[in-house]
């Protein structure tokens, strides 16, 4: 199993654009083979 944990700084007044570039992300990463879960906490 791989657990990967990543602490992210994003620039103050670009949250959105931080959190909408992550959405497109999390749809290439959940169609990885073997994919269980992706959770983006603030």
């Amino acid at each position: 199993m791989i657990l990967e944990h990543a602490i992210l700084d994003v620039v103050g007044g670009q949250e959105s654009d931080f959190e909408h570039a992550f959405e497109e992300a999390s749809s290439i990463i959940s169609s990885m083979a073997g994919f269980r879960s992706l959770r983006l906490d603030r």
